[in-house]
């Protein structure tokens, strides 16, 4: 499907600290390097700041402010921000899209909208009706995510998911080495409780179940491919914790500081309304 302005060149900023306090305009040159003006970008409805076309050139840049912009130069346009990506089109009809979601993008608007969001996107590339969310995937991971483009298709795959049947499954780098071995698997069956944004393991929580395989071991780190039994909120993150082998750049759950987390939604299954089963598949940017 093509974008808006097909003929321009699509890209991501994140506003840079120095420019905290200043009208948007008077850092036009950092945000637009070609000789188009805030003032035009605005008119013609090319900039989508913080997800919105409404925007004011004199309005006050705050901390964190993101969007996409479409420049008039191909060439000169700059690159997307690392903290603000624009995500990879897997595969889309006329009932869903499955996209590639980078790492630090949320599924949707998520704290008042100060994290860039893929539904947000949708409506800065596509200018389409709003996508509906039908499962979501932590911030700091990344990987494959469907969403519906009605709401017959979103209950249909929100019940697909509900029943589990919906085949998953996720690359993680662990910050350890398992007990067992490469191409073996584990099965880690460990209640958990959810409370206030937090997740631990306790014999009075709900059901969750966990399988692990070692896919390769380095000298001290395991990659793994992971199917969830469950799917409670931060299952896999605990879960490795649990074991004593937290996710690279998991520090909420126990695991060392990195650039990301290395956790990555790699494989996706469902089935559509013709009653087809499709499968999707995609590799993390740290095997690429």
């Amino acid at each position: 499907m093509p974008n808006r302005f097909p003929e321009k060149k699509f890209s991501a900023f994140v506003m840079p600290d120095g420019a905290v306090g200043q009208p948007l305009n008077a850092v036009n040159s950092d945000l637009n390097p070609v000789s188009e003006t805030i003032e035009v970008l605005i008119q013609e409805g090319r900039l989508f700041y913080n997800g919105s076309r409404s925007v004011e050139a004199t309005q006050t840049i705050r901390t964190g402010d993101w969007g996409w912009w479409y420049s008039d130069d191909m060439a000169a346009a700059v690159e997307p921000s690392s903290k603000v990506m624009i995500p990879e089109i897997v595969a889309e009809t006329d009932e869903y899209i499955v996209i590639d979601k980078p790492s630090g993008m949320a599924c949707q608007e998520a704290k008042k909208n100060s994290i860039p969001h893929v539904l947000a996107w949708w409506q800065a590339w596509s200018g389409e009706p709003p996508l509906h969310p039908v499962h979501r995937l932590d911030v700091p991971a990344s990987g494959l995510v469907v969403f519906a483009k009605n709401p017959l298709v979103a209950y249909e795959l929100g019940t697909q998911f509900q029943e589990r049947t919906v085949g998953r499954a996720y690359r993680a780098r662990l910050s350890d080495i398992l007990s067992i071995e490469v191409d073996e698997e584990e099965l880690i069956d460990a209640p958990l409780i959810h409370r206030q944004g937090k997740v631990w393991v306790d014999q009075a929580g709900k059901k969750a179940r966990t399988r692990v395989r070692v896919l390769r071991r380095g000298a001290s780190f395991d990659e793994v491919l992971v199917h969830l039994e469950t799917g409670r909120f931060h299952q896999i993150r605990m879960h490795m914790s649990h074991i004593d082998a937290p996710i690279v750049g998991d520090v909420r759950y126990g695991g060392p500081r990195a650039e990301r987390l290395y956790l990555h939604a790699a494989q996706l299954a469902f089935t559509t309304s013709s009653g087809e089963r499709v499968q999707f598949e995609s590799l993390p940017s740290w095997d690429l």
